[in-house]
């Protein structure tokens, strides 16, 4: 909605404006996302948050896009959709929990230094836009 000034009086327009995408200080709560890059200098990470599913939701949403189903873990197990590669670069907060997969057990996450992290999928738990926690994401 805008305001238009017309001699002293306000009328109101119902005319679309232009929204800006969001920022990654919009961004809040817990997302999906392929890590692309980290700073350990700046303590930034740039990341495109995805969909994830999991499961039959994973083999449901496989479906809907018109995959094949393969006989392994993608589309069965897991899959992501990610209709918008907009890259995102967001602040580490300094006590922010970062977590990567154990190398003896994938079931666990060990803590890590932020510069420890390797592209691929993570889960990103924000708070005021401000990463919070960052944790790689297991895939086969």
């Amino acid at each position: 909605m805008r305001a238009h000034r017309l001699a002293g009086l306000v009328a109101l327009s119902l005319l679309p404006i232009a929204v800006p995408a969001p920022a990654a200080a919009a961004i809040s709560g817990e997302r999906y996302a392929y890590l692309k890059a980290v700073d350990p200098k700046t303590r930034t990470v740039t990341f495109d948050v995805v969909t994830w599913f999991w499961g039959a939701a994973a083999t449901k949403a496989c479906r809907e896009d018109g995959q094949e189903i393969p006989d392994m873990e993608w589309c069965n197990d897991y899959y992501y959709r990610n209709p918008d590669t907009k890259l995102h670069t967001a602040r580490v907060a300094a006590k922010a929990v970062v977590l990567a997969v154990s190398p003896r057990d994938a079931r666990r996450f060990v803590p890590v230094p932020l510069a420890r992290l390797r592209s691929g999928p993570i889960t990103l738990r924000f708070r005021d836009g401000v990463v919070i926690r960052v944790a790689e994401v297991f895939v086969p």
